[in-house]
């Protein structure tokens, strides 16, 4: 069973198969452009072209794949018998007075910060800090009710706006735990299943159930080292660009410990479960065209983009013109505004803001948002502070649910709160704040993220940008929960 009831989804029996990966030797013709590629990959993240290429990451050289959204007309209202609303909603502004009071309140705030190096907390004024870390574009939106939100505070710098779309990083991970739980909600996954019962090649996996894969805890043997020009995930960048399949790279694998017993951040992780959804997907017949989806990107659109009121499409990086395998890890761009929609269907517990259909079971959001059985001995790596204990090598200040960061609790620190964040490198996040009502997407292109790493006492790893902007937003949270 998945986690949640739903239409029963008809299947296609034997799909068109997938791809074949191309012999190497018959892309030799390609090797100019494709060292092309490898260049505007490597120069990518330098300081003079870092904003430019975050929001044209589809001007590097990959192939892309449009996540449509709805087409703009009116849909009936799935909490109502008679009322429509449009299936792309424009976030509505907060009255002027209001916007205007929250500006004063955000240009006056500071917020504290723990330095878990040294135990001493540090104040930090917000804008300088926004303005230090390269940020391109913030929203604060409250939220009122299921349909019915406001922009708080909206901002943009270094050349972005409204339209711009902003590549996710790891936020995408978190989208890609969405089409696994809507896979499982269709009862095409059974989260408690094998990675292999989906994609026997995935050898490296043979042990790990899926949902120890949503969990970051899959034993695999892989080094998640941005910095470090030859770990296995920059030498995995070099091989995209040069022309590799993510698929084959995946089936590459091996595993270094048992599944589900050390919280390990590997994107491999991320990457793995969307060939999982792409397997069963190309299996189902997609209920728009009456024929089977044909990739990833059209099963998103179909059962997330066109469900939720987003205002534009989303772009996805793809790994070249033969596999056309989405880099599910961290590579779709889409607006500010639109990441801030996101994370209201995780507020509203699945139920789209557009809509007010179930888009996601509330079981399947609340199993990606908590941990279940936090007490349970069996979770202990799951939760805050896991490093104190050697089960995680990351973040230790967080727990961590289906790709989601799980807030600690202040004053408690290693027990959750409720609040959960969509975390991506260089200065991306999706905040949600449930109790407050308040859902804050910020997109950055940071040069200098590599300078905040850092190893801690107890031996796991950590970047202060990711806790000191959650800290931040929390802070943002408390303020303007009343508005």
């Amino acid at each position: 069973m998945g986690c949640g009831a739903s239409t029963p989804v008809k299947n296609c029996g034997n799909a068109t198969p997938e791809q074949p990966e191309v012999p190497s030797w018959s892309n030799l013709w390609k090797l100019p452009e494709k060292m092309s590629t490898l260049w505007e990959v490597l120069v990518a993240f330098k300081e003079d072209n870092i904003v430019y290429n975050f929001r044209n990451m589809g001007k590097l050289g990959f192939p892309v794949a449009m996540v449509v959204r709805a087409d703009g007309t009116e849909h009936t209202d799935a909490g109502s018998a008679s009322a429509s609303v449009p299936a792309v909603a424009a976030l509505p502004d907060a009255k002027p007075e209001v916007r205007e009071e929250v500006e004063k309140i955000l240009d006056e705030m500071t917020f504290r910060w723990r330095d878990d190096a040294t135990g001493e907390d540090v104040e930090m004024k917000l804008g300088p800090w926004l303005q230090k870390h390269w940020t391109t574009g913030m929203v604060v939106v409250k939220v009122d009710s299921t349909t019915n939100a406001r922009v708080l505070h909206e901002r943009y710098s270094l050349g972005n706006d409204e339209t711009s779309r902003c590549v996710s990083w790891s936020m995408c991970k978190s989208f890609t735990s969405a089409l696994v739980g809507i896979a499982a909600d269709q009862g095409l996954i059974e989260i408690s299943a094998k990675i292999t019962d989906y994609v026997p090649e995935l050898k490296g996996y043979q042990d790990a159930t899926v949902e120890q894969v949503l969990q970051m805890s899959s034993g695999v043997l892989f080094r998640e080292d941005y910095f470090n020009p030859f770990s296995e995930l920059n030498r995995m960048s070099y091989g995209v660009a040069l022309g590799s399949s993510m698929d084959s790279l995946m089936e590459s694998l091996v595993s270094e410990r048992p599944p589900g017993t050390f919280r390990k951040y590997v994107s491999v992780d991320t990457q793995v479960l969307s060939m999982v959804v792409r397997r069963v997907a190309l299996r189902t017949v997609n209920p728009s065209t009456g024929v089977c989806y044909t990739s990833l990107s059209e099963f998103a659109s179909e059962n997330i983009w066109k469900k939720v009121g987003f205002e534009d499409d989303a772009e996805w990086v793809l790994d070249n013109d033969e596999n056309r395998s989405e880099i599910a890890l961290g590579m779709l761009s889409a607006r500010t505004r639109d990441w801030a929609r996101f994370g209201w269907l995780y507020l509203n517990e699945g139920v789209s803001p557009a809509t007010r259909e179930q888009v996601l079971s509330k079981d399947w959001v609340a199993r990606s948002t908590t941990v279940l059985d936090a007490d349970s001995t069996e979770h202990e790596h799951l939760m805050p502070l896991a490093g104190e204990k050697g089960l995680t090598n990351l973040n230790q200040m967080f727990g961590y649910g289906y790709q989601w960061w799980l807030g600690p609790k202040d004053g408690e620190e290693s027990k959750l709160r409720g609040d959960f964040s969509a975390i991506g490198v260089y200065g991306q996040m999706v905040y949600v704040s449930p109790e407050d009502g308040i859902i804050i997407a910020k997109n950055a292109a940071d040069p200098n993220y590599a300078k905040y790493k850092r190893n801690l006492a107890n031996g796991t790893e950590e970047n202060t940008l990711p806790t000191q902007t959650f800290r931040a937003f929390r802070e943002i949270a408390r303020l303007l929960r009343e508005y």
